[in-house]
């Protein structure tokens, strides 16, 4: 009986020692509350698409905004002026110009002539070759040869003859090419008036590029001039 009353005293203690562990856990540990913190209102952000449209800039060309006419589409008088302005103005400009540098001009060129304010006139000239070997940096094992194939007496003449113009030796500034370029032997001249600056290339009016043999590789005209 002894040990039946002892048994259920220790059920009741260990009972109770439960309780009690129970209780402290409780009293100890804040609620689910206590340790959030308030809400705040935070403000949603913009949805962002998964794919952003790529902007970009776009220059609307004129079309032919050069108002190119082809030959089949010009009328019966276009054409009979067209052959009267070159057999007045055209002809006779061009003529003058290969006059002015005889002896100096390759076989298949690129030509241009301008016809502006009633003056027509040759405004560019360029060799296939001449083009390739001034867009060319010298190679490997390239001599440069610095010597000039003209003087400025010559290009003196020369563009007195195209041009009616009469440059000072000061004005005419010569360059050897090979300094600058895979054209060897040739010779980059600019025509450029006293009190210009000699080192800004839009103050020419002429400029010129022979090739080692004399001849004429480029040619390029101020359309004002």
């Amino acid at each position: 009986m002894k040990r039946v009353h002892g048994r259920i005293i220790a059920v009741i203690g260990v009972l109770v020692f439960a309780i009690f562990l129970v209780l402290v856990r409780r009293n100890a540990k804040p609620s689910r509350r206590e340790e959030l913190p308030p809400l705040v209102p935070v403000a949603q952000k913009a949805s962002v698409p998964e794919t952003i449209p790529i902007q970009t800039s776009h220059v609307a060309v004129p079309h032919n905004a050069l108002n190119v006419v082809r030959a089949g589409d010009m009328t019966g008088d276009a054409k009979a002026e067209l052959a009267k302005n070159f057999k007045e103005k055209l002809k006779p400009a061009a003529q003058k110009w290969f006059a002015a540098y005889d002896g100096h001009i390759f076989n298949g060129i690129t030509f241009t002539m301008q016809d502006s304010k009633g003056k027509s006139k040759v405004s560019y000239l360029m060799t296939r070759k001449g083009a390739q070997a001034l867009n060319q940096l010298p190679g490997q094992g390239f001599v440069p040869n610095l010597r000039v194939p003209v003087t400025r007496e010559e290009v003196i003449r020369m563009v007195k003859a195209d041009s009616g113009v009469e440059f000072k030796p000061n004005e005419v500034l010569i360059e050897p090419t090979a300094a600058a370029c895979a054209l060897n032997g040739g010779a980059f001249v600019h025509l450029r008036p006293a009190g210009s600056d000699p080192n800004n290339g839009l103050s020419s009016k002429i400029d010129l590029v022979f090739g080692s043999d004399g001849k004429l590789v480029n040619y390029e005209r101020d359309p004002v001039f």
